[in-house]
């Protein structure tokens, strides 16, 4: 992701690093964390070391956005039917199952329409996000 960042937008500076202990070197305006990242953040004493981070590098009146899935969230969509949710020739289907110590399971697949000598059909690829104990482990 980061490489087709940098050929995008040639000019931006790039990191990868934890994104809870995070360092910069110097403070800025806002810091963006989308896509509900958040919530892979297990541990409270976790959360107050990415909130204490973030202060130290944001400027004064700097801003922190960032989205999360409250238990609330998650419990319904854990009772939910899987969304299905077709996107071009597309499809992504996405079920959100419960797992120990009130984690979830994000299961998450697309097929993608390809065509093959005259022929149409679907080609699966899989993603899922790995559990909690998958994530403790790789800590």
């Amino acid at each position: 992701m980061l490489a087709i960042a940098a050929r995008k937008v040639p000019q931006a500076k790039l990191s990868r690093q934890d994104m809870v202990r995070f360092r910069l070197n110097k403070r800025i305006d806002v810091i963006c964390c989308v896509f509900d990242s958040i919530n892979h953040i297990l541990r409270f004493s976790d959360w107050r070391t990415l909130f204490s981070h973030v202060e130290r590098h944001l400027v004064e009146d700097g801003c922190f956005i960032f989205d999360i899935n409250t238990q609330r969230k998650l419990d319904r969509h854990i009772g939910e039917p899987a969304w299905v949710h077709p996107f071009g020739n597309n499809l992504l289907i996405m079920k959100v199952t419960a797992a120990p110590k009130r984690a979830c399971n994000w299961n998450i697949k697309v097929f993608e329409h390809v065509t093959v000598t005259d022929t149409c059909c679907m080609r699966k690829i899989s993603a899922r996000l790995p559990s909690q104990r998958e994530r403790s482990s790789t800590h």
